[in-house]
């Protein structure tokens, strides 16, 4: 037999559970209010500085605290297309009401500031050279850029732009820069330049051979623009006669200050007088220079007595002292 009592008491569970539930759902909490949807208006176009694009960005409204992070924003110079759905998609469980524009073009914009940007750089290396030691006056410096960027953009607004320069202004040489833009915008570029300053110079007038001591009729003074040395020069500031050539100088070129180096007071194999004072007695042998040496400095030197090798002072044009070191047989 069919048990409909049961059924019947299994429909009315059901229902009871029904009606309890939209009953509950009918209770409001003391206090509380519907939420309220705030409708915003969607723009066509939208630009952005930012790595992030907010939804300040792309609505014409003051949206206050509802502001949220929609998207990234595109790279530089380019642009993204942004629709209605995915806006409304990406601010689920907010209060905002969208309506506008279907579809947001969104640009990240750059403009081209060469111009501007060289000048600033042109002012930058002017004060840096100022603060240098230059071997003549930092304003008689004209700096003229051979190589640089065609076109350089940057965001509109301010920037920050700064420069490293090589120890040597001289020939042909390459300023690293960094540039800083609005939106954590970064930039690296180089710029080759030229430093036209006029020096007087030494020049030789014939070919300098290695290890020959220069002598007046080796060279002249000539006014010579930095711009064509690719190593320091000498210039009036040393007084190079007696000096002693460390390459060979050609003729007609100017001479670099690293070709060239003082005289040693005392020569490799020249021989020497090994002076040894002890109170009022003073001895004194025969010796031959192993290296050369400044006065003040060491040198080994062999003495031609007693065969020894011993590291000596040179205390002057010839002369050696022993200092404290025990030598060695050869």
């Amino acid at each position: 037999m069919f048990d409909f009592l049961g059924i019947s008491k299994v429909i009315a569970a059901f229902l009871c559970l029904i009606l309890f539930a939209s009953n509950a759902a009918a209770v409001k909490e003391p206090g509380s209010q519907p939420i309220r949807r705030v409708e915003v208006t969607l723009k066509e176009k939208a630009e952005v500085l930012r790595d992030v694009v907010k939804l300040s960005d792309i609505v014409k409204e003051d949206v206050g605290e509802l502001d949220c992070i929609v998207v990234e924003s595109p790279p530089w110079g380019s642009e993204k297309v942004l629709t209605r759905n995915f806006v409304a998609n990406r601010l689920k469980g907010s209060s905002a009401k969208l309506s506008g524009a279907e579809k947001i073009i969104v640009t990240r914009p750059i403009v081209d500031r060469t111009e501007e940007i060289a000048n600033e750089l042109r002012s930058i290396i002017k004060d840096k050279i100022a603060q240098r030691r230059t071997v003549v006056p930092p304003d008689s410096i004209k700096v003229e850029f051979v190589r640089f960027p065609e076109s350089i953009k940057v965001p509109t607004g301010g920037f920050s732009l700064s420069a490293l320069l090589p120890d040597d202004l001289l020939g042909y040489s390459i300023v690293n820069c960094k540039l800083d833009g609005a939106g954590r915008f970064h930039k690296h570029f180089s710029v080759a330049c030229l430093f036209h300053a006029d020096a007087v110079c030494a020049v030789a007038v014939k070919k300098i051979g290695r290890g020959e001591i220069i002598q007046t009729d080796c060279f002249e003074w000539v006014p010579v623009d930095l711009s064509t040395c690719y190593e320091m020069p000498v210039t009036r500031k040393y007084e190079i006669t007696g000096w002693r050539a460390k390459r060979l100088i050609p003729k007609g070129k100017v001479i670099p200050l690293r070709s060239v180096e003082k005289s040693p007071d005392i020569f490799r194999g020249q021989e020497v007088t090994i002076r040894i004072a002890r109170g009022s007695l003073t001895v004194q042998a025969r010796g031959r220079a192993l290296e050369d040496g400044y006065k003040g400095s060491r040198i080994m030197v062999k003495n031609l007595v007693s065969k020894r090798i011993e590291k000596y002072s040179v205390v002057g044009d010839g002369v050696v002292s022993p200092v404290s070191i025990k030598g060695y047989e050869r």
